[in-house]
């Protein structure tokens, strides 16, 4: 069920439908049908159903693009087709696998993927506030390693946080992350590792942005190592290294305010000060402060645990 290229050719001048499709609603595409039975989320431009391969039983997860109040409708769907482009080049344990993408008979883009279960990372944080530090190990190395296989293929995913991360556990109960939406991705120029296109407007979620993200300034792989130190911060206090009601506020510490310390802000915080160091190099301002490589940190992450952390193989 592999998405073919020309798939991938839709009419982005067609509107978005704003109703989204009810439960038992059929999508053909060329190679199979589609019966959604459920909703299982959605964001701003779109819903994401469960849904079941009509004919052979197995079970998936359909994206329907829908209408945004953000966005006019030409800017959705060079998204939604980027989202398929750029999963169509990731193969990768760690990185959501795309399937199919089409246009249904009634407009409706959707963008057909594996069915990722588990629970996402944000609603662990939520539960458990933080993690041990073998499953801080675990989790992030695998993560760097997605991140090293979308920078490989020149993407930047842009709004890397734990709401876009899934942990799904194998039969050895070992966990595994998978990375979501792609949708705000950006591919590079190879030659000169710059953006090809959207300059100027910003993309993703503040309180994970790096600062040249921010100042919507060009971007690479070290944007992304900054989001993901981020979610590590996060992992190992429960909290954000910065947070304010005020988006200028939460701007200025992310482009002045060097992150505290863990145990500045979570005092009982049991993480070594060889992993915190880690983290802490993610969060420099200057991406040349930064681990310059997202497999440099999977490396220094794995490193900084003396056992070796529980990765499935």
């Amino acid at each position: 069920m592999d998405a073919s290229r020309r798939n991938l050719q839709l009419d982005v001048n067609a509107p978005a439908s704003g109703t989204p499709p009810p439960p038992g609603t059929v999508f053909q595409s060329d190679a199979r049908r589609y019966r959604l039975l459920g909703p299982l989320g959605k964001g701003g431009m779109s819903s994401v159903y469960r849904a079941e391969v009509v004919g052979i039983g197995s079970h998936v997860a359909v994206k329907v693009l829908r209408a945004s109040d953000e966005m006019d409708a030409r800017e959705q769907h060079l998204r939604f087709r980027r989202e398929a482009e750029i999963l169509t080049m990731l193969r990768h344990r760690n990185i959501v696998r795309m399937l199919d993408f089409a246009e249904a008979p009634d407009g409706h883009l959707f963008l057909v993927m594996e069915l990722v279960g588990g629970s996402s990372l944000l609603d662990i944080l939520l539960v458990e506030g933080s993690l041990a530090e073998d499953r801080i190990v675990s989790i992030g190395a695998q993560i760097a390693d997605a991140l090293a296989e979308a920078h490989r293929h020149g993407i930047v995913h842009r709004d890397l946080k734990p709401a876009n991360v899934h942990v799904v556990r194998d039969d050895r109960s070992r966990e595994r992350p998978v990375v979501l939406d792609f949708g705000t991705g950006k591919q590079l120029d190879q030659d000169t590792h710059h953006q090809l296109t959207g300059l100027g407007k910003y993309v993703g979620s503040m309180a994970y942005s790096s600062p040249e993200q921010l100042l919507t300034a060009p971007l690479d792989g070290r944007s992304d190592i900054y989001s993901l130190g981020v979610c590590l911060y996060e992992m190992a206090t429960g909290l954000v290294p910065f947070a304010s009601s005020s988006p200028m506020d939460l701007i200025d510490m992310h482009l002045h305010k060097p992150a505290p310390r863990f145990r500045a802000v979570f005092p009982a915080c049991s993480v070594s000060e060889r992993i915190e160091r880690v983290v802490l190099k993610c969060l420099e301002k200057s991406p040349d402060d930064r681990w310059q490589s997202a497999r440099e940190l999977s490396e220094a992450l794995q490193q900084s645990w003396p056992e070796a952390p529980t990765i499935p193989g």
